[in-house]
């Protein structure tokens, strides 16, 4: 009903399922469809270490950053004992005070 209504000639669709389900309603007066490849890429998987290996900065970024006090960072998952005691020593008092939140666990 929308399509039947709207003032287009042309509809781009990024999911290629709703194109098919819109060419077998078909489309006769309805303008054409064009399947536009999807705009966001994949982001590439990261095993556990490289993904890890952010902590510290993630956690200087947070200190640094010009946050209200009921902004909280929310780290989960097991740490590695470099980054569990990077966090229990230069981090402490942001997670004695609970800004620092630590599920460190799976």
């Amino acid at each position: 009903m929308t399509r039947r209504l709207s003032p287009w000639s042309e509809t781009f669709v990024v999911n290629p399922m709703l194109l098919e389900a819109i060419e077998r309603q078909g489309s006769r007066g309805l303008g054409t469809h064009r399947l536009l490849p999807h705009p966001v890429e994949r982001p590439r998987a990261l095993d556990r270490l490289a993904a890890s290996a952010a902590i510290p900065e993630l956690l200087a970024a947070f200190r640094a950053a010009d946050l209200a006090a009921n902004d909280h960072l929310l780290i989960a998952g097991s740490l590695y004992e470099p980054h569990r005691a990077l966090v229990r020593s230069a981090f402490a008092d942001l997670l004695t005070s609970g800004r620092i939140v630590s599920i460190d666990r799976h």
